[in-house]
């Protein structure tokens, strides 16, 4: 994967975040944000703020909203091939 590719799938992955997740983030409690997470609740209101975090933190902000898993997956998506045996 060159930088461009991968440059793109960060952009498509910050874009994600910013419609599906960080919306939704406003109706959750800071206390359920920092428990869910393991940071401190002003962290957490920071990102109930619409502050971006990092993007460690991403998957278990998506299962909070109710997303479903995997919905951010840094691994790149690899079409498996089975070859029989002879």
């Amino acid at each position: 994967m060159n930088g461009r590719q991968r440059h793109n799938r960060n952009g498509l992955r910050e874009k994600f975040y910013a419609e599906k997740i960080q919306a939704k983030l406003a109706a959750l409690s800071t206390s359920h944000i920092a428990s869910r997470l393991g940071v401190s609740r002003w962290y957490a209101g920071r990102i109930r703020e619409r502050y971006r975090p990092h993007p460690r933190h991403w998957e278990a902000l998506a299962q909070l909203v109710g997303l479903p898993e995997p919905v951010l997956s840094t691994k790149p998506l690899v079409a498996r091939t089975t070859k029989a045996l002879t």
